[in-house]
């Protein structure tokens, strides 16, 4: 062949290649399109002409009616095998539906029994996907639960130990305050010994030394020899200044203290008489000491029993500590809250509640924490005032 042919000869071949490419599409087209009505004995004449010559004008609106029938049959039968082809596990029974409907439509019982398979083995993976699903949850919940569980474990150790370390902490601290108390006792003692030999039996600096020795004693709760030591001072006093100097009433304030704590509050009650009466006389009824005394007074009364007694000492003695130290100071609110108790104690709600309240806002004034054992006190015996 002569070389300047060659062109020629390669779009000859390529305008084959597409011929018969072309045509082995449209036989595809026309089998596929005529298919379904080869079993009922309709002509294919018009059919075939429009599926192979779509812009033929000569075929009747019938043929071109069922045409659109097979074109839509067909479409419909390829998106229902894509469909369950690629079904998800979650989409098993409208897919599984749509398959059923559209094959009984093709008419071939053939096509019916995939879309059961289908279906059948799409629940079947729905199913085993299910199960593995339930077992990594359950098993995602043990693990849950062990750490879970493992976590408070280690919360409880852990505040357990802190409150182990917590509680050896106190007893230390409460063994180092009773060996201090013990060495005050001890070194007091020794300077009573020393101020009775160097100044004698009668002498103020040896009632101020048992004074202070009974002071010591009282912090340790050693109540017998608390009461002996301010005894003791007082008789040194009495002697030396008689027994209505402010001397002797300080000696007997704390020996009615010590009787009080000690619960003998027959034995305080003469004492503190004694004591506020004079206090009274000598510093007046507004002076910080007098106003001390007569808050024991009112606290022999409330041990005695007798709480209305103790509660208009009570509300006497808020009144003079209001006066002077204003509503910004503890002594107001420690006797506004011992005050609200007595009331409680006659079943007087509504003043136990005001008496309650003011100590709240005296501590709330004063920025005290929250925490505090004061205020848990009080929150705790107005809570108790709430059940009555």
């Amino acid at each position: 062949q002569h070389p300047h042919n060659t062109h020629d000869t390669n779009d000859t071949q390529h305008r084959d290649i597409r011929g018969h490419r072309d045509n082995h599409r449209l036989q595809q087209r026309h089998q596929i399109i005529t298919t379904p009505y080869r079993n009922e004995g309709r002509s294919l004449d018009g059919i075939r002409r429009i599926a192979l010559f779509p812009s033929d004008k000569t075929a009747s609106g019938d043929d071109r009616t069922s045409y659109s029938q097979a074109t839509d049959i067909t479409r419909t039968t390829r998106t229902a095998r894509s469909t369950a082809a690629i079904a998800s596990a979650s989409a098993i029974g409208s897919i599984s539906e749509r398959i059923t409907m559209k094959t009984y439509a093709l008419g071939d019982p053939a096509h019916v029994n995939v879309g059961e398979q289908q279906r059948r083995h799409l629940r079947a993976q729905a199913s085993t996907h299910a199960t593995v699903y339930e077992e990594q949850a359950g098993l995602l919940k043990v693990a849950s639960k062990q750490s879970r569980n493992n976590n408070m474990h280690d919360q409880y150790a852990h505040q357990h130990h802190l409150q182990h370390h917590l509680q050896q902490l106190h007893q230390q601290q409460e063994h180092e305050q009773r060996r201090q108390r013990e060495l005050q006792q001890t070194f007091h003692a020794e300077i009573l010994a020393s101020r009775t030999v160097t100044y004698g039996v009668i002498h103020r600096q040896t009632a101020k030394a048992a004074f202070d020795q009974g002071c010591a004693y009282l912090r340790n709760e050693a109540f017998e020899e608390a009461h002996r030591s301010f005894y003791s001072a007082y008789r040194i006093w009495s002697t030396m200044e008689g027994r209505t100097t402010l001397s002797a009433a300080k000696a007997l304030d704390a020996m009615a203290e010590t009787n009080l704590r000690a619960d003998r509050p027959d034995k305080a009650e003469k004492q503190i008489e004694t004591a506020v009466s004079i206090r009274v006389r000598e510093l007046g009824p507004w002076h910080v000491d007098t106003v001390e005394s007569f808050n024991k007074y009112a606290g022999v009364a409330l041990r005695q029993g007798n709480h209305a007694l103790a509660a208009r000492r009570y509300e006497q003695v808020l009144a003079v500590r209001m006066a002077i130290f204003t509503q910004c100071h503890p002594s107001v609110a420690v006797t506004a809250q011992t005050l609200a108790n007595v009331y409680k104690e006659q079943d007087e709600i509504h003043k136990s509640q005001t008496f309650f309240n003011l100590a709240a806002d005296v501590y709330t004034k004063m920025g005290m924490p929250s925490q505090h054992p004061t205020i848990l006190g009080l929150i705790k015996d107005r809570d108790r005032l709430q059940e009555i």
